[in-house]
C-alpha cells in the first residue's frame, strides 16, 4: 500500500509521526523499531534518529527553540506492507521534504520503522508530538 500525505502542518513547536492502526485504534506501544536520517537544508549535517522502542515512526520534527515558526510542513510518501499478516510485523518506510522554523528545515527525510506486534494493522494515523495536526491531506492507494 501507498499513502501520500500533502500540506501536513503541525502546531507550535511540534513534529508530525505515523502510527499504525489495530482494529481502528492507533497503536502506541513501543514496538516500533526505527531509523531514520535527515538531510538539512540550512546546514551540511545529517540528523540520524534510531530507537528500537518507541511509539511512533516520526518523518518531520521541528529543529529548535520555541517561536511562532517552530512547526513541520510536509509532503511524504509512506509506504506499508505486510499489513493484512496477522502473524507478522509491520513495514513502513517514508520519505518526501519538509520545512521546519521557517524554511530551516531537513530538505530530505527519509526512514523506515518495523512495528513489532504480529497482528494485522488496518490503517496509519498522522500526529504531531502533542494534540492533532492543524492541516493536511492523506490519500491512500490499493488499500483493500
Amino acid at each position: 500500500y501507498v499513502a501520500i500525505a500533502r500540506g501536513l502542518t503541525s502546531s507550535y513547536n511540534n513534529g508530525i509521526a505515523i502510527r499504525v492502526t489495530k482494529s481502528g485504534t492507533a497503536h502506541t506501544s513501543s514496538e516500533y523499531v526505527v531509523a531514520s536520517y535527515k538531510l538539512r537544508a540550512d546546514t551540511t549535517s545529517i540528523l540520524n534518529e534510531s530507537s528500537t522502542s518507541t511509539t511512533f515512526f516520526r518523518v518531520s520534527n521541528n529543529n529548535s527553540g520555541n517561536n511562532m515558526y517552530n512547526t513541520s510542513t510536509g509532503l511524504f510518501y509512506i509506504y506499508l506492507t505486510n499489513f493484512a499478516d496477522s502473524s507478522g510485523y509491520d513495514y513502513l518506510m517514508a520519505h518526501g521534504v519538509s520545512e521546519s522554523n521557517g524554511q530551516q528545515g531537513y530538505g530530505v527525510p527519509l526512514g523506515s520503522a518495523i512495528v513489532e506486534n504480529a497482528s494485522a494493522s488496518d490503517g496509519i494515523v498522522l500526529v504531531q508530538n502533542s494534540n492533532e495536526l492543524r492541516m493536511g491531506e492523506l490519500t491512500l492507494y490499493g488499500m483493500v
